[in-house]
C-alpha cells in the first residue's frame, strides 16, 4: 500500500480520484497547491497526481519543487490532452507518467501501482547509494588514519624507508621515500622522486665502485641488497649509512627494492676507536718489549764504556782514545733517553691516572718528534709554568707528539732556519694552557673544519700521525676541550685546555738505607744475559760475587750456600721470572726476599709490570 497525494481543483474529478485510489492505497486530496505543498513538506508520500493546469500563488511551479523533495515521490500528471505544454514542463522536471482526461481508472490504478513500485525502487537505490556514501567515507577516513600512522611510524623509524623501482631497461626511480631522507641525506623527497641519480651522487667517490658492484649483483641475481659505505652530503658532512633492501617481482616486469637506509657513523667510530686502542696498546706493548731488548745490550755496553774510559785515563797518551769514548758514552746516553722516553708512550695493561707535570710529557713528546721538527722549523719553547695535569703519562705523551707532528709536517721541508714551531705553556685559573703553533702555510678552511671527524675526506696533511681525532678523544677522557684555528698563509695553532691537578705536598721519606761498616758483601746476580752478568761482576769487583744464569740456578744457590747480603735479579727470564726467584726465595731462604733488588731493561707484560 502506498501513499499517494491527489492534487486537483476540480471537486468532481477529486472525488473521482479519490474513490478510484482509496481501496488499494491510502489517498488524500488537497484542492490547491499551496494545500498541497505545506502536505508535501510535512508528510512523506509515495505518488503525488497532479493537475498542472492549477495557479499557484507566485506562479510556483509544482513538479520541480516536487523533484527537490530529499524522499521525493513519483509525480503522475492528470490533464486534459490540450494541456501539452503543461505537461512536458512536469515531464521536464521528472513527471513519471501522463493519464489523459476522461480518466480511465483502471488504467490509473496500474500507472500509481507502477509509481508506487518505481517510488520503492528509487527509495531503495537512494538508502544503497547513501549507505556506499558512508562506508566510502568510513574507508577514506581509515585509509587516512593509517596513512598518517604509517608515515608517523616512518618518521619514528632510526632511517630512511624507501621503495626504488628498477624497469627492466634499467631506469630506477624513486615511487616511495619516507620524510627521514630531509635529515639522512640532506635531500627533500621531491628531490629524490625527481632524480634517483642524486642518490647514487652522494656515494663517496672511494665506495662508489663497490656500491655499484654490489648493487649490479643483487639487482642481476634477485638477491637481498646490503651495503655500507661513506657519503658525501651537499653540506660537506661525511656519514657512514648503511643500506639494506630486499626486491619484489611486479606485475609489469619491473622489480621494486624496498628498503631501509641507516645511519651507523657513530658505530663506525666505535670500531675504529676500539681498532685504534688494540693497535695502541700492541704498539705500547711492542714499545716496552723493544726498550728490554735494547737496555740489556745498552748497560753493559755503558758498563763496559765506562770501564775502558777509567783504565785509559790511568795510561799516558791516550786522549784521543779517551776522547772516542766519551762520545761513545754520550751517544749510549742519548739512546738511553730515547728509550725513557719511549717507555713515556707504551701504555701500560693498568692505567692509573696521577698528577703529571705537562713539561716533563712535552719535552719527551719533542724529543721524539725532533726528527720531523728539525728538518722544517726551529723550536722555540715558551713554558711559562710547569704545569700539572691528573691523567696516564700515555695518553698525554700521544696527544702531545701527535699535535707536534701534525704541526711540524704542515711546514714545507727545506727552509727550516725561516720557521718556527712554537709550544706554550701557561696555567689560566684552574685550567692548564696548551698551544702548539706553527709558521706553515696553514689548513684550508674547510679542512679545518672538520679536521676532528674521523671519516672527513681532508688534505693528506691532517692525517699524519695518529690523527686529530684520536687528540679529541684523549682531550675528552681528560675532561678537557681542544680547538685550532688556522690563516692562510700564517699558520696553525692548536689550543688545548685541560684541568689543573691541585698541588699535594709530598711527606718526606724516611731512608731506607742504613750505614754498615765496610766490608766485602756476598752479592748474587740473578740475569739470563751473559753479558749482563759480566758487566755486574766488573762492576763490583771487590766483593764477593756469584752468578746465576737462570732463576732456578738461583734458587739452588740460595737453597745450599750462606745467605747472601744482596740479590740483584733480573724481572724478565724465560723460566722463572723475577717474581717466581722472589716467592721461591721467601721459601728456601727465609729473610732473604727483604735483601731482593729487581734489576730490569723494561717490563712489558702484566704480570711484570
Amino acid at each position: 500500500m502506498a501513499r499517494v497525494l491527489i492534487i486537483e481543483g476540480d471537486d468532481a474529478t477529486r472525488s473521482a480520484l479519490v474513490g478510484a485510489l482509496c481501496d488499494e492505497h491510502e489517498t488524500q486530496a488537497a484542492s490547491e497547491v499551496r494545500t498541497g505543498l505545506f502536505r508535501l513538506t510535512a508528510e512523506r508520500w509515495d505518488v503525488v497526481v497532479l493537475d498542472p493546469t492549477l495557479e499557484s500563488p507566485g506562479h510556483l511551479q509544482v513538479a520541480p519543487y516536487i523533484h527537490e523533495l530529499p524522499n521525493r515521490p513519483e509525480v503522475i500528471v492528470v490533464a486534459d490532452p490540450g494541456e501539452l505544454e503543461r505537461v512536458a514542463a512536469t515531464f521536464r522536471a521528472g513527471a513519471f507518467e501522463f493519464v489523459p482526461k476522461p480518466i480511465d481508472f483502471a488504467g490509473l490504478r496500474n500507472t500509481v501501482a507502477n509509481a508506487a513500485q518505481m517510488h520503492a525502487f528509487r527509495a531503495e537505490k537512494r538508502r544503497i547509494e547513501q549507505k556506499n556514501r558512508d562506508r566510502r567515507a568510513q574507508l577514506e577516513a581509515l585509509v587516512k588514519e593509517r596513512t598518517q600512522q604509517m608515515e608517523q611510524i616512518f618518521a619514528n623509524v632510526p632511517g630512511m624507508v624507501y621503495r626504488v623501482v628498477v624497469h627492466p631497461d634499467g631506469f630506477r626511480w624513486f615511487s616511495f621515500v619516507s620524510s627521514n631522507c630531509r635529515e639522512l641525506l640532506e635531500l627533500s623527497q621531491e628531490q629524490l622522486a625527481e632524480d634517483a641519480e642524486l642518490f647514487d651522487s652522494l656515494v663517496h667517490g672511494e665506495d662508489i665502485e663497490r656500491f655499484e658492484q654490489t648493487r649490479d649483483l643483487a639487482e642481476r641475481t634477485r638477491t637481498r641488497l646490503r651495503f655500507e659505505g661513506r657519503f658525501s652530503l651537499p653540506s660537506g658532512r661525511t656519514r657512514w649509512l648503511q643500506c639494506v633492501a630486499q626486491p619484489t617481482l611486479l606485475a609489469s616486469d619491473c622489480v621494486a627494492w624496498d628498503g631501509l637506509l641507516v645511519d651507523v657513523t657513530e658505530r663506525m667510530e666505535l670500531q675504529s676507536q676500539l681498532l685504534l686502542s688494540d693497535r695502541l696498546a700492541t704498539v705500547g706493548t711492542m714499545a716496552a718489549s723493544v726498550a728490554h731488548e735494547v737496555n740489556n745490550p745498552l748497560f753493559y755496553i755503558s758498563s763496559n764504556l765506562e770501564s775502558l774510559s777509567e783504565q785509559l785515563r790511568e795510561r799516558p797518551g791516550s786522549q784521543a782514545l779517551n776522547a772516542l769514548v766519551d762520545e761513545a758514552l754520550d751517544g749510549v746516553s742519548r739512546i738511553e733517553n730515547a728509550m725513557k722516553d719511549l717507555r713515556t708512550f707504551a701504555r701500560s695493561p693498568d692505567i692509573k691516572t696521577a698528577p703529571i707535570s705537562v713539561t716533563k710529557v712535552l719535552d719527551a713528546s719533542v724529543r721524539l718528534a725532533s726528527n720531523e721538527i728539525r728538518h722544517r722549523a726551529q723550536l722555540i719553547r715558551d713554558y711559562r709554568s710547569d704545569a700539572m695535569v691528573v691523567g696516564d703519562e700515555s695518553s698525554i705523551g700521544q696527544l702531545f707528539l701527535n699535535l707536534l707532528v701534525v704541526a711540524a709536517q704542515s711546514i714545507p721541508e727545506g727552509n727550516a732556519h725561516s720557521n718556527e714551531l712554537i709550544v706554550g705553556v701557561w696555567v689560566e685559573g684552574r685550567e692548564v694552557n696548551v698551544e702548539i703553533s706553527d709558521t706553515g702555510p696553514g689548513i684550508l678552511r674547510r679542512d679545518l673544519e672538520r679536521a676532528f671527524d674521523p671519516f672527513a675526506d681532508v688534505s693528506e696533511r691532517m692525517r699524519s700521525g695518529m690523527g686529530l681525532y684520536v687528540c679529541q678523544r684523549i682531550v675528552g677522557s681528560l675532561g678537557g676541550q681542544i680547538s685550532a684555528r688556522s690563516r692562510q698563509g700564517s699558520g696553525n695553532t692548536f689550543h688545548v685546555r685541560l684541568p689543573a691537578a691541585k698541588h699535594t705536598p709530598l711527606a718526606p721519606r724516611t731512608p731506607r738505607l742504613r750505614l754498615v761498616p765496610s766490608r766485602p758483601a756476598r752479592v748474587l746476580i740473578v740475569d739470563d744475559e751473559e753479558l749482563v752478568l759480566k758487566a755486574l761482576r766488573r762492576t763490583l769487583e771487590g766483593h764477593d760475587v756469584r752468578a746465576a744464569r737462570s732463576g732456578r740456578e738461583a734458587i739452588q744457590i740460595l737453597e745450599t750456600e750462606p745467605p747472601f747480603d744482596l740479590v740483584l735479579c733480573d724481572v724478565m727470564m724465560p723460566d722463572m721470572n723475577g717474581e717466581d726467584v722472589y716467592n721461591a726465595a721467601s721459601r728456601v731462604a727465609p729473610g732473604t726476599q727483604q735483601r731482593i733488588v729487581f734489576v730490569t731493561g723494561g717490563a712489558f707484560t702484566k704480570d711484570a709490570n
